[in-house]
């Protein structure tokens, strides 16, 4: 019987805290989309340009601006991968203060 009114208001300070751990984590998971918007339309652009380097193929080679594409591909490559990292390294920091929260709320 002592556990049970015990672990009422243990219950109560866990979800409470977890609800504070949320609230914090609200700014951090913002980040997180925004990185992820920006990749998906950093991909959006790639399979764009690709799709006029294939429709524009005999031109682009008609006038050797074989080096301007690669250039174009090369950048806006790159420009996916610093986005998808940055998404990363948001989440993995994210996750690690997540864990850190939960493990003080149930440590407690």
């Amino acid at each position: 019987m002592f556990a049970l009114k015990l672990s009422a208001p243990m219950t109560g300070l866990v979800v409470a805290m977890g609800g504070v751990l949320l609230l914090l984590q609200r700014t951090s998971l913002g980040k997180i989309a925004g990185e992820r918007h920006r990749c998906s339309d950093s991909s959006g652009e790639v399979y764009a340009a690709t799709e006029e380097h294939l429709l524009n193929l005999k031109s682009v080679k008609t006038y050797n601006a074989e080096e301007r594409d690669v250039q174009m591909f090369g950048r806006l490559c790159n420009e996916v991968a610093r986005y998808a990292k940055e998404a990363a390294r948001h989440q993995s920091a994210s996750d690690f203060r997540f864990e850190v929260g939960t493990l003080a709320a149930l440590g407690w």
